[in-house]
């Protein structure tokens, strides 16, 4: 019964909203883990269960705008992030998701932010440039 109202509320929205849905979501599993946040830590920052991140991660429930302002806060974004824009302009942003989205990239990251010493973040920076042929 429940299964068939979320399909009849999902069937009544537009391929755009839906498509926008997806995006924030996207949007929003890809900071959570930048962040190297679990579902579980966001939601109860939140105030809200690990499954409603789920859902929401998903495109399956909506993300109302209080609740977005809040999502913002507590990931460091500006609102306008979740739609990959960029500022007052509205440009699109092309999102890295599939290279970010990697294990060893947000372990990178992580790491990489974890040393304390800026000297040492920007020679290793220097040294991945070097490498990478940047």
């Amino acid at each position: 019964m429940k299964a068939e109202r979320v399909r009849a509320a999902q069937a009544r929205r537009s391929k755009d909203e839906v498509d926008i849905d997806r995006l924030v979501g996207a949007r929003l599993r890809e900071r959570r883990l930048l962040l190297g946040l679990s579902q579980q830590q966001l939601a109860k920052a939140l105030g809200i269960t690990f499954q409603q991140v789920q859902k929401y991660e998903n495109g399956v429930n909506r993300i109302s705008a209080s609740r977005l302002w809040d999502i913002s806060r507590r990931l460091e974004v500006p609102i306008e992030w979740f739609f990959g824009v960029s500022g007052a302009k509205g440009r699109p942003v092309p999102s890295a998701v599939p290279d970010l989205m990697r294990r060893e990239t947000i372990e990178l990251v992580r790491n990489y932010f974890a040393i304390p010493d800026p000297e040492l973040r920007r020679a290793l920076l220097a040294l991945a440039r070097a490498a990478g042929g940047g």
